[in-house]
C-alpha cells in the first residue's frame, strides 16, 4: 500500500517546501468572492447513495452519489458486527486518488469505526478542484452515507490531509453540531499567503498552477473565521522535516490550535508533508488514538 503514497508525492502542494513567509494580510484584488450558499444552510442535507457489495470483501461496500451531476464514487470499509458504526470520512491531498488512505482507513474498520473513502470530482474534472466545491462533494457524501441504517450519524469524524485538511476543516467548522471531531494532517492553512507571495497580482496566477476559479474560490473565505465555532475535539499532525508545514509554517497551526476550542497539535519526528518514508505508521496509531477517545 505505501507505494501507493507516490501518487501523492506527485500531486502534492508545490509550496510545501517554501512556506517559512510569515502571514500577511492577504489582499483579494483581481479575484472574485464566490463562497457558495453553503454559508446559509443549516445542516448537511441528505442525499439519494447508491450501493453495492464488494465482491471479495464482505466487510467493504463500493457507493456512489452526485452533487451537480457529478457522479462520485468510493468505498466504505465497515467493522465486524451491525452497527450503527462511528464513522470517519477521509478528504485526500490535492488531486489524489483516495486508494492511498486504503490501509489508514481499513485500520479504523478493525476498531469498530466505519470509513469512507471517495474521490473528490476535481480528481478526474479539473475545472472542479476547488476547496468550495470539494466542500460540496464532501457534505454530498456525508449526505448519502449518513442515511445508511448501519451508520451512526450522530457520531461523524473528519479526516482531511493537505488541501484534505482545508476542505475538512471548513465543513466542521461550517456545521459544528454535526461533526464530532476531527483529524487534520497538514492541513493548508498556508496556502493563501504563499500564493499571494508568489504572485502579488492574483490575476497573474497562471492557469497551470491554479485555475482562476480555485483563486477565486480559496479567496473567498478565512478558515480562521470559522474555527472558534467547532466544539468538537481536533487534532493536528504535522511533520518536522524541512519539506513539512509543522516546520516552514508552524505560526499557522499554532494559532489554529490556539482558535479551536479544543485542539492538539502533534508533531511526528523525521515526518514530511506526506509522512514517507517515515511517520506513516505513527499517523494511522494516532488516527486511531484519537479516534478512539473521541467516540465516548
Amino acid at each position: 500500500m505505501k507505494k501507493l503514497m507516490s501518487i501523492v508525492l506527485v500531486v502534492g502542494f508545490v509550496f510545501t517546501a517554501a512556506c517559512a513567509a510569515k502571514p500577511e494580510p492577504v489582499a483579494t484584488s483581481g479575484t472574485t468572492a464566490v463562497e457558495t450558499t453553503i454559508q446559509e444552510e443549516k445542516t448537511i442535507a441528505a442525499r439519494e447513495i447508491k450501493v453495492t457489495d464488494d465482491a471479495e470483501n464482505k466487510n467493504k461496500k463500493k457507493f456512489s452519489v452526485k452533487r451537480d451531476g457529478f457522479e462520485l464514487s468510493g468505498v466504505i470499509y465497515l467493522p465486524e458486527g451491525d452497527g450503527p458504526f462511528p464513522v470517519v470520512f477521509f478528504a485526500g491531498g490535492l488531486g489524489a486518488d483516495y486508494r492511498y488512505l486504503a490501509d489508514i482507513a481499513k485500520e479504523q474498520s478493525d476498531n469498530s469505526v466505519a470509513a469512507v473513502l471517495f474521490n473528490f470530482a476535481g480528481v478526474s474534472h479539473l475545472d472542479e478542484l476547488t476547496v468550495l466545491k470539494e466542500v460540496e462533494d464532501l457534505k454530498a457524501v456525508i449526505g448519502g452515507v449518513r442515511t445508511l441504517s448501519y451508520i451512526d450519524g450522530t457520531k461523524v469524524f473528519l479526516w482531511g490531509h493537505s488541501l484534505g485538511g482545508l476542505v475538512a476543516s471548513y465543513v466542521g467548522c461550517k456545521f459544528p453540531d454535526e461533526i464530532k471531531g476531527m483529524v487534520l494532517v497538514e492541513p493548508a492553512y498556508a496556502l493563501k499567503d504563499q500564493i499571494k507571495k508568489d504572485y502579488p497580482d492574483l490575476s497573474a496566477v497562471p492557469a497551470s498552477v491554479y485555475s482562476k476559479g480555485f483563486i477565486d474560490d480559496l479567496y473567498s473565505f478565512d478558515i480562521y473565521d470559522y474555527m472558534a465555532a467547532f466544539k468538537g475535539n481536533v487534532v493536528i499532525f504535522l511533520g518536522t522535516t524541512q519539506s513539512a508545514m509543522g516546520t516552514t509554517s508552524p505560526e499557522y497551526f499554532d494559532r489554529a490550535a490556539k482558535l479551536y476550542p479544543s485542539a492538539e497539535l502533534v508533531r511526528i519526528q523525521g515526518a514530511n508533508h506526506n509522512f514517507q518514508p517515515k511517520g506513516w505508521d505513527e499517523l494511522i496509531k494516532g488516527t486511531t488514538e484519537f479516534l478512539k477517545k473521541s467516540i465516548a
